[in-house]
């Protein structure tokens, strides 16, 4: 472990909230990936919510809003909301997947 994570830690099992430094950074790590997951799933859930659909069919409506705004270029500013969303889901999904996978692999080596 690096002298670093072995000063941070020191004040923790001082004050006996970890029996060790180990623990301490197991459980600080864990639950900093968990509030990660559960940040992207709050952004998730609104775009879910606001817009009434799954990220996929998000995805046909953007398409099809495309398609419109070829032909009447009035409601520009709308479109360009709509791909400011969709960037902002999409960033969001693959968060939350990177932050899942991170925390499977985590698990696997605490269990290994």
């Amino acid at each position: 472990m690096s002298t670093k994570i072995e000063a941070i830690g020191a004040p923790l099992m001082k004050h006996w909230l970890f029996d060790s430094v180990d623990t301490a950074f197991e459980t600080i790590t864990l639950n900093y990936i968990q509030r990660q997951m559960q940040k992207y799933q709050r952004l998730i859930r609104k775009f879910e919510r606001k817009y009434r659909m799954s990220y996929a069919d998000f995805q046909k409506f953007t398409r099809e809003q495309a398609q419109k705004l070829l032909s009447d270029p009035s409601n520009h500013e709308g479109f360009l909301q709509l791909e400011d969303d969709a960037f902002d889901w999409k960033v969001a999904l693959d968060g939350i997947g990177s932050w899942k996978q991170v925390h499977q692999e985590i698990i696997a080596c605490l269990c290994g």
